[in-house]
Formats: structure tokens, sequence, C-alpha cells
């Protein structure tokens, strides 16, 4: 298991919600027009009582650069992490720097970022299952139980879009910062998909959907109608996962099928579950999603069933270069952890 500390304080985010890559390229563009301004215009000195506005643009230029390259302090020494045989839990042992006092939670963590105008937001929302007090501790030992990671996480330049969920853990300090593990782990879980309709049509085309083993669903796409005539253009089969919560939106497609013509086509579609490797992330709350998905060196992830997600398999068909028909069946995915807490 890899473990990544990311619990030291990013500074600049306090007042330029930014990444530190703008900061640094702005401040330096900024640093390098004043200095040539300095330079061209000898008019005002440098030795005057009063300073020069180009001296003082680029003392704020060499300020933020030095801001945006300080981090700050961790508050972990040292932590350990371990995994029971079957690999139903992870026992935790961390070590501080100094004694703390504050709240110890453990539970299921939902992260989403979003952009709201102009501003990129990011929000951290754990639904504790355990939680204890800290008093001037300097060690912590917890246990967090695992569950599938899922989410829908998409890259977007710099930043990051959409909505992810895990097992964690959670010590906040009184007046003090928020402290994340997060356990991102491979798994093969069970789902339950169910379907609002067994066939999808277009004008010459349809597609027939049952239900597979282990929550998959067969298909068999077929571009010929019943009568003999054929459609005229391509068919595609996609998967949509939409994403509409407020601030919110997202969505995407992935291809299961396409045929022209006279053409067939059959076979299996499974929802997704998180293959990466096994890792364990401590972050400060000040963080962005977009550094958790660098950490997991990717920059998509999708992890059924992801939170408040609407699910469609549309049939689509396009003539002379335009979408021209669809049909929709919208389907519902459970894991089966989700069901067994919805019968609890």
């Amino acid at each position: 298991m890899r473990i990544v500390d990311l619990s030291s304080e990013l500074p600049y985010k306090a007042f330029l919600p930014v990444s530190r890559r703008k900061i640094i390229i702005t401040a330096a563009i900024i640093g390098v027009l004043s200095s040539l301004l300095i330079i061209i215009d000898p008019s005002e000195p440098l030795y005057q009582q009063a300073p020069s506005p180009a001296l003082m643009i680029l003392i704020t230029s060499i300020v933020l650069i030095l801001l945006a390259l300080t981090t700050g302090k961790s508050l972990i020494k040292s932590i350990e992490a371990v995994a029971d045989s079957q690999g139903k839990e992870l026992k935790i042992t961390m070590a501080l720097k100094n004694p703390i006092s504050g709240l110890l939670q453990v539970g299921e963590l939902t992260a989403a970022e979003y952009i709201l105008g102009e501003s990129l937001y990011t929000s951290y929302n754990l639904q504790p299952s355990s939680e204890a007090e800290l008093h001037s501790t300097v060690h912590i030992q917890a246990t967090i139980p695992s569950r599938p990671v899922t989410g829908l996480l998409i890259e977007e330049g710099e930043r990051v879009k959409g909505v992810f969920r895990c097992p964690a853990l959670r010590f906040s300090t009184f007046n003090g910062p928020e402290i994340y593990i997060v356990w991102i782990r491979p798994a093969e879980p069970s789902f339950r998909v169910s379907i609002d309709k067994p066939s999808l049509y277009l004008g010459g085309a349809q597609c027939s959907i049952s239900y597979g083993s282990g929550g998959s669903i067969n298909y068999f796409l077929s571009a010929a109608e019943k009568s003999g005539g054929l459609f005229p253009g391509r068919i595609t089969l996609k998967l949509t996962r939409i994403l509409d919560e407020g601030a919110l939106n997202l969505k995407h497609e992935e291809v299961v099928a396409g045929v022209r013509g006279g053409e067939v086509d059959s076979g299996v579609w499974r929802p997704r579950s998180y293959t990466g490797e096994e890792v364990l992330i401590v972050f400060h709350g000040s963080r962005r999603l977009s550094e958790l998905l660098h950490t997991l060196k990717m920059r998509e992830f999708v992890a059924d069933p992801i939170p408040k997600a609407i699910y469609s398999l549309v049939l689509e068909g396009r003539k002379i270069g335009m979408w021209s028909e669809r049909d929709i069946a919208y389907l519902r995915i459970n894991s089966s952890g989700e069901e067994e807490d919805e019968e609890k």
C-alpha cells in the first residue's frame, strides 16, 4: 500500500483560491514587467523616500511567488496502516508532532468539486459511523472499515469536476485544521441493475436488453428492420452518467457499441469499479480533489454507483452527419452494500 501525505496546509489558498501554477506564472509576468519599467524609466530613483509604484509591484510579485512555493507544517510525524487478512478493515496508527485536542470520526466521506461563476469550490462531508474525543493526544489509533470507492471525477484543464465517495477518517482540532485520511483500494463489488424497459427502437434499428450475471447487462444491437429494410446511417448504443445537483453539472458518456445499416452486434456491459492501486491519502481540508486525482495518477475517475447520478442507455441514430433520433432506457445501479444498508 502506498501512503501519500498531503496534510500540510497551502497558505496561499486562504486568500487566492486558484492553482499554484497560475499564481507563479502571473506573479512572474508582473515581476518581469515591473522590472522593465524600473529599468526603462529612471525618473524615480530607488533611493527616494517614497518608493515607486513599479518597485512596489515588483515586491508584491516576489511575495506572491514565495507564498505559492511555501507549504505549511504537517501535524503528522509518522503513520502506519495495516489491513486485516480479509481486507475488511484497515488499522491506522499515527504519531503527531505536537499534542492535539479535538474530535476523531470514522465513516464515509463524500467529496464534491464544482465551478460556480468563476470560482472553484470543494466540499467534504463525512457521515460518521463512530467518533471519539481527543485530549492532548500525540498518538492516534483507529480502524477504517472497507467499502467500495465510487464517484465520477473529470479533469478539465487544471480543475476537476465531480463527486467522490470512499471510507475515511477525520480528525479536527479545536479552532484548527481538519485532516482527512481516505482509504482507496481496488474491489470487485457485486451490483444490482434495474432497467425501466427491455428494448430500444429507432426507425430501422433496435436494441434488446436483458439482465446478465453480477449486475451486467446483455445487449443485442441491430440496424436492420424486421421487415428487411436497412437503417440509413450509423447507430450507437451509449451509457450516460449525469450529475445534476445544484452547481454540480456533469455528463459522462461511454460508447458501448455501434453498427451501420445491415450490421448486428451483441455483448455485455458491466458497471465500472476502481481497479487501480491501493492508496492511503492523508490530506488537509484545504486541498482540492485534483490533487487526489493526480495522486491516483488518473485524469478521469469512474466507479459505479456514482452518488446521485442518473444512468441511462441511449440508442442514437445519425443521418447525414446529424443526430436525428434517440431512444432512452433509464437504469438504476446499486452495490450489494448499499442494498444491505437500505434494508437495515
